[in-house]
């Protein structure tokens, strides 16, 4: 910090060769400044055999820290967080002009905004490192469905070709899940799917109206956030029938539109992209945690690229691992190093195994109404037949992270 003074006779003390100038002159010597007190030079070998000596004398800096209640003559040089600045008139300390600090006063110039920071640091002691690593599309993923591998190279089929709920979907790497998350986000983008899914599965409500008395998903009342207080029982079975038997609702009112016991009409069907959710389970000490539900498409767009997010508050339990081993396939036996992502909703899932029987029966009243539109009372048109039902590909499939230690 001397160095950027212009002081006059400074030497930078690095080679013994070097004579140090003698009277007031300031040289620099490992990393301190000292003032020469022979009338003559000296070379800078003596110095060094003298060194505890010369620590007696110190040269004091050429500016003070700033304060105001201190008096600068002008052109006096301040030290202010950090930064040096020269007075450019005089400040009589405890004065209204004086009050006002370094860095926002017309009466200072700055001469260098990042003086002497070796001053404030040369005596810290480190007691804590943190190291925070934030990764974007993380590689070496290991990928599973229910029938095996998956290569990801190219578009896949998480939950098979014809998924169900229940199908499952695994994601392993010991990079990331061996590590004490602070967030993750599985970005998905999917294949050509439909944007609106309630145009798309249209025809397919009787089959909800049958089995749900209205409602399109069995999580259509357990996953809306801020309704009820919902926990998961670490026994759960996951069939989807099975699946909500095992939570427990506190203080959640299901008592109308969820039935015609009491009478009252069942609730229209309204579905949308969001029903369609999968449960997040993280796997800990060998056992499937269960972390979050989300949905898996765009709310607006299903052709909209999702972010299944997840934060630092979800992995709190989920210490990290450092004897973790590489993560090449799920095992019976494998403590950690996956998640998965297991469809949940709704409850006919895509409508595989629904729709022969929906497209059947929509072709049979299709022909009673042609055959007796005739009559006075003719049965109801039965419009369109269901739409092929969609199935999920993922087309890009990337996960990020963050982590620190």
């Amino acid at each position: 910090c001397y160095e950027g003074l212009n002081l006059g006779a400074i030497t930078a003390a690095t080679a013994t060769s070097m004579t140090f100038p003698g009277g007031s002159s300031v040289a620099l010597w490992e990393g301190k400044a000292y003032k020469q007190a022979s009338p003559t030079g000296v070379p800078i070998e003596d110095y060094a055999a003298t060194l505890s000596a010369l620590a007696a004398l110190p040269t004091n800096p050429p500016f003070v820290e700033w304060s105001s209640i201190k008096n600068f003559a002008s052109g006096a040089k301040a030290l202010f967080e950090g930064g040096l600045y020269t007075a450019l008139t005089g400040i009589t300390g405890g004065s209204e002009e004086a009050l006002t600090e370094p860095d926002e006063s017309s009466l200072w110039e700055i001469i260098d905004d990042n003086c002497c920071l070796y001053r404030y640091l040369e005596k810290a002691v480190i007691e804590k490192l943190n190291i925070k690593v934030k990764v974007t599309g993380a590689v070496g993923l290991v990928l599973e469905n229910d029938n095996g591998k998956i290569k990801a190279t190219k578009p896949f089929q998480p939950w098979t070709a014809i998924p169900v709920v229940g199908s499952r979907f695994y994601i392993g790497s010991k990079e990331i899940f061996g590590k004490q998350l602070d967030s993750l986000s599985i970005n998905i983008l999917w294949q050509d799917p439909p944007p609106d899914f309630a145009v798309h599965y249209d025809g397919y409500t009787s089959v909800l109206e049958d089995q749900y008395g209205g409602d399109a998903t069995n999580s259509s009342i357990a996953m809306e956030e801020g309704i009820g207080d919902l926990q998961l029982e670490e026994d759960k079975v996951k069939g989807f029938e099975q699946y909500f038997v095992d939570i427990r609702y506190d203080d959640l009112d299901v008592s109308e539109g969820v039935g015609d016991d009491d009478g009252v009409e069942p609730a229209p069907i309204e579905i949308e992209n969001t029903h369609w959710q999968a449960a997040i389970d993280f796997l800990h000490n060998g056992t499937w945690r269960f972390m979050e539900t989300r949905s898996i498409f765009s709310a607006a767009d299903a052709t909209e690229q999702v972010a299944i997010a997840l934060v630092a508050s979800e992995f709190l339990t989920f210490e990290r691992d450092t004897d973790l081993s590489e993560v090449t396939t799920l095992e019976s036996n494998t403590p950690r190093g996956f998640i998965r992502l297991e469809l949940v909703s709704p409850n006919i899932a895509f409508g595989h195994k629904h729709y022969r029987d929906l497209y059947t029966a929509n072709i049979t009243d299709k022909v009673n109404y042609i055959v007796n539109s005739w009559k006075s009372s003719p049965p109801a048109d039965p419009g369109d037949p269901p739409k092929e039902p969609y199935t999920p590909v993922i087309k890009e499939f990337k996960l990020d992270y963050t982590s620190k230690v």
